[in-house]
């Protein structure tokens, strides 16, 4: 039956669980690789797949959207993130 997935109480705990052993698998898989902090992750760290059987690293499926330190303060760098930048930026 369906609806005890409803229950907000029981989805509250479920969630939380989850995300509870995400955050510790996510660490462990951190020390395997000798990454000490979430901060030192990069792009190539993560990958996603792209099709059947294929995984690329997020500096190759987004490989489009580098830029250089200032860029974006700047005025350059891909148009999407300049527009991101721009409208975040008139909105303060």
């Amino acid at each position: 039956d369906l609806v005890w997935g409803l229950d907000p109480a029981s989805k509250q705990v479920r969630v939380a669980n989850f995300h509870r052993e995400t955050v510790k698998s996510c660490l462990e898989i951190m020390e395997a690789s000798g990454i000490n902090s979430w901060g030192e992750i990069r792009p190539h760290h993560v990958g996603i797949r792209v099709g059947q059987g294929q995984v690329k690293n997020y500096e190759e499926v987004f490989e489009h959207m580098k830029v250089s330190k200032g860029e974006l303060l700047e005025g350059k760098g891909p148009q999407p993130l300049l527009h991101l930048y721009n409208n975040n930026n008139n909105n303060k």
